[in-house]
């Protein structure tokens, strides 16, 4: 009768008892652990990067002197990266002055010159960047200020001037159109 009993009921009677413990068991242990959670917070700084340009457009009526050291105005950037920036400067006329009626190729037609640029305050931290002179716009020029930025909300500004010889011109108005750009490094 036993082994009756074992065959048909026990197996199954030790079945139940062993997932009661089971059940126990895994209610115990949540029991038994910590109980804490943690989160991660986040979010994030927009970046700025701006460039804001005051130029002196108006070069005067008297080319063919030259120009020392005219002013073309500024220009202020306002920066957040702590890598520094890049400032870009282009010509269109690829450094010249040209003559609004042509394609400034005869000498007359064209007045080439250069520029520079000097740092004339801000909050860029302890270093500077410094002046650039003689700086032809045939190609693109860069500069780049690559220090440590000391705080977030740095602001750097720069003079701008245009030296050229004096030459022949024909009569005429002459311009050419420079852009500085502003990129982060």
């Amino acid at each position: 009768m036993l082994n009756e009993f074992n065959d048909f009921g026990g197996n199954y009677i030790m079945k139940k008892i062993l997932l009661v413990l089971l059940v126990l068991g895994m209610a115990s242990l949540n029991v038994l652990a910590a109980t804490s959670d943690s989160a991660i917070y986040s979010g994030s700084a927009p970046a700025v990067n701006e460039l804001t340009l005051t130029e002196s457009t108006d070069l005067g009526s008297t080319l063919s002197s030259g120009l020392t050291a005219k002013s073309m105005g500024s220009f202020a950037i306002s920066n957040n990266d702590v890598d520094g920036f890049t400032i870009t400067i282009t010509s269109t006329n690829g450094g010249y002055l040209k003559r609004a009626t042509t394609d400034g190729s005869a000498e007359a037609n064209h007045l080439d010159y250069t520029i520079d640029v000097s740092e004339n305050g801000g909050t860029l931290g302890a270093a500077t960047l410094s002046t650039k002179l003689d700086l032809s716009l045939s190609t693109a020029k860069t500069i780049v200020y690559n220090q440590t930025i000391t705080q977030p909300s740095a602001l750097a500004g720069f003079d701008v001037s245009m030296t050229a010889s004096s030459k022949a011109l024909w009569a005429g108005t002459f311009s050419d159109t420079v852009t500085f750009e502003v990129a982060n490094n």
